[in-house]
């Protein structure tokens, strides 16, 4: 994708739990913010000029940074690449698997409502949420790495130009936790 793809839009249906669900678990992923997210079943949205909240409802679809919409396959193409998960599209660029995708996708988008809870939490859900959480874990160590060697830059040269080294920051949990709050829905 080019650079104005990003951030990109994505509008789902929080009604639907398999696309609740999905849209939850790129969430917690979204660790860079390449993606804000829009659901159509809120109160008080408004249907954006250039589509229609039944097209919103009927596939998923996303608007990218310079404007330009994209439904289905292409939508979450998009959505994948923004958190660091191409891969799983990777499918997508085989023109013969990319007309099975999106041939089958306006199938599995009617029937959505269908599928069990209990099968998209267990096929869905629990391995989502257990990969985003390991993404929101890394993320926290990356950025506490970042942090301890900043903080032994800093006091190696001295903050107050005294030369003191400061203690070294604890590794902080917190993005975990929040991540583990928000997937399992309490404060």
């Amino acid at each position: 994708m080019t650079a104005a793809t990003y951030p990109a839009t994505l509008y789902y249906d929080s009604a639907c739990p398999l696309c609740d669900t999905e849209m939850h678990n790129l969430m917690l992923r979204n660790q860079a913010g390449q993606l804000h997210f829009e659901d159509v079943q809120a109160p008080g949205f408004t249907c954006p000029e250039g589509v229609t909240r039944e097209a919103l409802l009927t596939l998923m679809h996303a608007r990218t940074a310079s404007g330009q919409w994209l439904s289905g396959v292409a939508a979450f193409e998009v959505a994948y690449a923004a958190v660091g998960l191409g891969w799983v599209m990777a499918p997508a660029r085989i023109p013969l698997l990319r007309a099975g995708m999106d041939a089958l996708y306006p199938v599995i988008a009617r029937n959505r409502y269908r599928a069990p809870a209990w099968v998209i939490r267990m096929f869905f859900g629990k391995a989502l949420r257990r990969a985003a959480e390991r993404a929101a874990a890394q993320q926290c160590t990356d950025q506490c790495m970042l942090d301890r060697l900043q903080e032994g830059h800093e006091g190696q040269h001295g903050r107050d130009g005294g030369g003191s080294t400061a203690p070294a920051t604890p590794v902080r949990a917190e993005p975990v936790e929040a991540s583990r709050r928000a997937s399992t829905g309490s404060a």
